[in-house]
């Protein structure tokens, strides 16, 4: 199956990211190669993907945020479990964990 455009926008990340099956990703390259509108999308796809892996952008994180961060998880998981909700003490972790990895609250 050939890649249109609408298809190609749908896997361009994918694409970019290495994660296509080794036909998928034939077929977009040759639609890449032909497509000038498709190209472009990927070239800008492609830099912005390179910036955000170079390791200038980013800075070491405090001592000890890991632990805490381990730890504040590990506390709202076990009171959620021990309430009988597993599945809400794992998205609670999951919610936890993204918070304090973005930076947009404390810690403990």
């Amino acid at each position: 199956m050939a890649v249109e455009c609408e298809r190609a926008r749908a896997l361009i990340d994918a694409y970019v990211d290495r994660e296509l099956a080794v036909d998928v990703s034939a077929e977009m390259q040759q639609h890449i190669e032909s497509c000038a509108a498709c190209r472009r999308r990927y070239e800008g796809r492609r830099a912005l993907s390179a910036i955000c892996r170079n390791p200038g952008l980013y800075k070491a994180a405090r001592r000890g945020l890991r632990r805490r961060i381990v730890e504040a998880i590990a506390r709202v998981a076990a009171r959620l479990a021990a309430a009988g909700a597993p599945a809400v003490a794992a998205m609670a972790a999951a919610c936890i964990a993204a918070r304090c990895w973005i930076g947009t609250t404390y810690c403990p």
